[in-house]
């Protein structure tokens, strides 16, 4: 057997890794007991022609590496379980209600929203699921976006990798933490106080690494902006503060059993946080009242412990909570994004790419945790200070909706084409349905005018918008004049060489080779 033969398929046979355990094919064919490799029926990790319509019989196209999961198999079902609850629960929950009952007016609607992106999040994690249990190897919608789509070559990996360097940054929730830090401290609220607090919290990781209702509730609905030019920044905010319900697929080569642990610690994790958010924003709208909420900014969260518990334990102790609460998810997005910064380096398509995929000298991706050290230190110390947390958090949301929307369409195109590829999960059409139409829903949003001609933020309210579609502009055009116009000029190839690095560590290495 081999891996697959296309550009982008980065699969491993599970039997190829040297951490695979019998237990772990047990798992991903969905059966109990032992199951040997030659008794494994063919799955997606094995090379079969009949099953792979997108092969390709050019030489130059990519020898499928086997994974080395140099970290080895650790995580079991209560880490991958803690992993996302934690990935989960960060800034969100605590900073973006002042700002969504701001967009939408009040606090019925507000609830109303919660409930509808509890229910996106559901949706969304079935396409997951899907493919973490069909590809159960790390990099998740990398590998997921490669799979589907091996045409035109290299574009999906370049525009991914843009995606996960410009687009994703842990540089909102160390700013939030900075802000609550300041805010249990005392301390006057200025730039200097809340950055210089969030680059101490960013920068000690990275060396690691190594009372009463005042609300109306006879008035729920009073005041609501039905506008979805309104609603839909609401909608981006929540969706962001579920993110992090796929962070396992991401490491996909660290967990035990890997399937059987995918989908029942993810499933039990995310309806652990649905149900923790919409009662935490209960408690919010039943203690602070409308106006402080609309005026609170990220420190709503703070304003409720305030009111219930006093001055000395509500604003001190529990606002500190909450920035320690923050500090463990940026933690958490650092061991993740990291990971996933490593996978993209080991394919070859940026720069200084064997630097990146490393894990010398701990045994630990230090080089791809440095570009996310880079990218938030940048964001912290420049950004002006203010509506940066809202803009930081619609880039994000917004970007995520263009690869969810090609993931979740690439699972379609999967199903057709390749129907016999062994899916131990599959998730349900009208989950997939939903998925599509809030992704394109979320798209339009930004260029809707909402009431007022105003957004969540200070300037033009579809900035975020046009932001993310210059990155993803970039993107392409660096594709472009990489693989195709500079190779045409120059005559020559991109060829594709494996290697191993001294860690162990399998990487693709980008030569070029003239042509004859």
């Amino acid at each position: 057997m081999s891996s697959y033969d296309r550009q982008g398929d980065h699969v491993p046979l599970l039997h190829e890794d040297p951490h695979y355990r019998e237990e772990d094919a047990a798992a991903y064919d969905g059966s109990s007991g032992v199951v040997t490799t030659e008794s494994r029926p063919a799955s997606p990790l094995t090379h079969s022609p009949t099953l792979d319509p997108f092969a390709s019989e050019e030489p130059n196209v990519s020898r499928t590496l086997p994974e080395t999961a140099t970290f080895g198999r650790n995580l079991g079902w209560f880490h991958v379980y803690s992993l996302v609850v934690s990935r989960i629960i960060g800034s969100g929950i605590f900073a973006t209600p002042g700002s969504i009952y701001r967009s939408v007016g009040s606090v019925g609607l507000s609830l109303i929203l919660w409930v509808v992106g509890a229910a996106i999040a559901v949706c969304a994690l079935t396409v997951s699921l899907e493919y973490g249990c069909m590809l159960p190897r790390s990099g998740g919608d990398k590998v997921y976006l490669e799979f589907t789509y091996s045409k035109p070559k290299y574009l999906a990996s370049i525009v991914f990798a843009f995606y996960t360097i410009f687009l994703y940054s842990v540089a909102s929730n160390c700013i939030v933490f900075g802000e609550y830090l300041t805010f249990a401290l005392g301390l006057p609220p200025t730039k200097l106080a809340n950055r210089g607090f969030a680059l101490l919290l960013l920068t000690s990781l990275v060396v690691i690494a190594r009372g009463d209702g005042t609300n109306d509730r006879s008035s729920l609905f009073e005041g609501s902006i039905w506008g979805w030019g309104s609603m839909s920044t609401a909608v981006l905010k929540i969706t962001y503060a579920y993110m992090g319900f796929a962070s396992a697929n991401d490491v996909m080569n660290e967990i035990k059993n890997p399937v059987r642990t995918l989908k029942t610690a993810t499933t039990a994790a995310l309806a652990t946080v649905c149900l923790m958010y919409f009662f935490v924003n209960m408690a919010y709208f039943s203690v602070v009242d409308g106006e402080d909420i609309r005026n609170s900014g990220e420190l709503i969260a703070g304003l409720f412990f305030e009111r219930v518990f006093g001055y000395s334990v509500g604003r001190r102790v529990l606002s500190l909570a909450v920035a320690v609460s923050t500090a463990g998810n940026v933690m958490v997005g650092l061991f993740s994004q990291s990971r996933l910064n490593q996978e993209v380096a080991r394919q070859g398509v940026i720069p200084f790419s064997k630097f990146f995929a490393s894990s010398k000298p701990f045994n630990a991706p230090l080089a791809a945790l440095s570009i996310n050290f880079i990218q938030a230190f940048f964001i912290i110390t420049f950004t002006p200070p203010a509506d940066i947390y809202a803009f930081i958090l619609d880039v994000q949301s917004y970007a995520q909706q263009f690869v969810a929307l090609a993931v979740v369409i690439g699972l379609i195109l999967l199903r057709r084409k390749q129907p016999d590829l062994k899916r131990p999960y599959k998730a349900p059409s009208a989950a997939v349905v939903v998925r599509i139409a809030t992704c394109v829903a979320l798209l339009i949003a930004p260029f809707i005018r909402p009431a007022g001609g105003k957004g969540d933020v200070r300037f033009w309210y579809g900035t975020y918008a046009v932001a993310t579609v210059l990155v993803f502009f970039v993107a392409g055009s660096y594709w472009y004049i990489w693989t195709v116009y500079l190779p045409t000029k120059g005559r020559y190839e991109l060829v594709e060489r494996p290697e191993v690095l001294d860690d162990g560590t399998t990487v693709t290495t980008l030569v070029k080779e003239s042509r004859t």
